[in-house]
């Protein structure tokens, strides 16, 4: 919120739109406030539900700046830090094409339900699928 309200005043006029109400603070703050929780809101969005969405987004960060260094370091000519940096963005390139899709990203609505016999600790879905369809199969052989 803070880096909203001092960054907009500065940079609306570079494109061309210098309103005098972008200085008032209070009414941003509002401003920005209702459009947090109108979008919160109308995307049902959720914490953990989208934990697994933030921590892509900040793999693909420090991937791009893995790759951006080791250019860098490869104009530069420096042959061993290209080598080392290369070596590193290949590492931060294979964790972020090879990952599987997080389970969190399921809706809650679309948790498997518990019975009230396992521990508060089991109701959370495995991030294993397949532990998890052996959860289900031994659930439903038990008939519970």
């Amino acid at each position: 919120m803070a880096g909203l309200l001092n960054l907009m005043p500065r940079y609306l006029p570079r494109y061309g739109m210098a309103p005098h109400w972008a200085r008032a603070l209070r009414p941003m703050v509002i401003v920005f406030t209702l459009i947090a929780f109108l979008v919160t809101w109308l995307f049902n969005a959720d914490v953990d539900a989208q934990g697994g969405a933030h921590a892509t987004g900040v793999l693909v960060l420090i991937t791009s700046a893995a790759v951006a260094v080791t250019i860098a370091a490869r104009k530069a000519g420096e042959r061993g830090w290209t080598i080392g940096f290369g070596i590193i963005s290949a590492v931060f390139i294979y964790t972020t094409t090879a990952t599987r899709p997080s389970t969190a990203t399921r809706s809650r609505r679309s948790a498997p339900t518990t019975t009230s016999s396992r521990s508060p600790s089991s109701t959370r879905p495995s991030p294993n699928p397949a532990s998890r369809s052996a959860a289900r199969c031994s659930t439903t052989a038990t008939g519970s």
